[in-house]
């Protein structure tokens, strides 16, 4: 996840393509790229509550983390759902200026 945010933030990243080549798409990036730094927090957060409890006297809440982890493969397909049609209407913009 961090390499695509790292792509995603990127100048010649596709996303910043899709914004040179369809300006009027550029909201809809910018909310791809919030919700990357979003979902990046969650993990490190995830990551956070499950190392607390790795000594021997303390074990971490599963019920809790199972229910996150959940949480969090939910947003990232739905958030890789939202860039797929983001790329598809850039390419059908793109292809429809010639027609």
């Amino acid at each position: 996840m961090q390499q695509q945010y790292a792509n995603a933030e990127s100048a010649d990243g596709l996303l910043s393509q899709i914004i040179y080549d369809a300006p009027h798409l550029a909201p809809r990036v910018d909310r791809l790229k919030k919700e990357y730094r979003d979902l990046l927090r969650q993990i490190s957060t995830l990551r956070d509550q499950f190392e607390s409890g790795s000594n021997a006297d303390e074990l971490p809440n599963f019920v809790d983390i199972r229910q996150r982890l959940a949480w969090l493969l939910n947003a990232v397909r739905h958030h890789q759902s939202r860039e797929t049609d983001l790329i598809f209407e850039a390419v059908n913009t793109d292809l429809g200026a010639l027609d």
